[in-house]
């Protein structure tokens, strides 16, 4: 299989993640701290069966430990924070907004990884930047609920995640890694979240245990379909392109199953130039 379907397959999965992490989390009476381990622990349990399969490396824990310990907390509370969004927000909404995880994690690699921020980067930030708050904008007001809050919390913790990811992962075997990262956060919610954790009758069912099991699939799908599309040939240069598609995408499958149509022309609109926004920060 080429570099390019690879890409796309990597591109649905990452789609159908996130309409089965809106599905999963759209009775009231889910907690989102249990979903959220849940999540981490059956993604290192995916993962860690192929990069056994494959020969597992164990990362240089002991060599960086404190890039570690920030991987479980960032990623911990980012987590978090993306579950509670989900709860409040359209999957449309919530994948606009959340973008801004790239923007903090380019301004974070420029100042800790002394990564070049050009004067193209800084329009695609503004662009995205203005999309974000042209899809908040409501009625003349800016109507910020928890939702709002919660994704831009996600994005900050993301962002800097994201640039602890990429020192990482320079130093570590990308399969091996990713089982140790989808652990590690786990551990931290289920410490921090502990005494929050509400375990309802009400997620203790086969439709919401299939929808975690679906959600975590196509998570952990699109991830290995990235990693074979650049270890099969493919340009980071090529695949991100493609890989934004997936906001697009995200808004025509909750149209067609989650019957999101509100605010539609504003969402797409939005969309787009996040996308674009997006493409000129790579």
């Amino acid at each position: 299989m080429t570099w390019l379907y690879l890409a796309l397959l990597s591109v649905l999965g990452t789609t159908l993640s996130n309409i089965f992490r809106k599905v999963a989390l759209k009775n009231d009476q889910t907690d989102p701290y249990l979903s959220a381990i849940i999540f981490q622990f059956l993604g290192a349990l995916m993962v860690g069966v192929i990069a056994f399969s494959r020969g597992f490396v164990l990362p240089p824990i002991t060599k960086y430990p404190v890039n570690f310990l920030l991987n479980g907390i960032l990623w911990g509370i980012a987590t978090s924070l993306l579950f509670k969004t989900y709860q409040y927000l359209d999957a449309s909404e919530a994948t606009i907004i959340t973008t801004l995880e790239t923007v903090i994690a380019i301004l974070s690699a420029t100042l800790l990884l002394r990564e070049h921020f050009s004067l193209v980067n800084i329009i695609g930030t503004i662009i995205i930047i203005s999309a974000v708050i042209f899809v908040s904008y409501k009625k003349g007001l800016f109507k910020f609920n928890q939702g709002y809050l919660y994704a831009f919390g996600y994005s900050l913790f993301a962002g800097f995640g994201i640039t602890n990811d990429a020192f990482l992962t320079r130093n570590s075997e990308p399969l091996s890694y990713l089982t140790i990262a989808f652990a590690l956060p786990g551990i931290v919610i289920l410490i921090g979240s502990f005494k929050k954790i509400k375990i309802a009758k009400a997620i203790y069912n086969f439709t919401w245990a299939k929808n975690m099991l679906l959600l975590t699939f196509f998570y952990v799908f699109a991830a290995i379909a990235w990693f074979l599309s650049i270890s099969s040939g493919g340009q980071a240069s090529q695949i991100t392109p493609i890989n934004q598609s997936s906001i697009i995408l995200t808004i025509i499958l909750a149209v067609i199953f989650l019957k999101e149509r509100e605010n539609l022309p504003k969402k797409v609109i939005s969309a787009t130039l996040v996308t674009i926004g997006v493409l000129l920060l790579k």
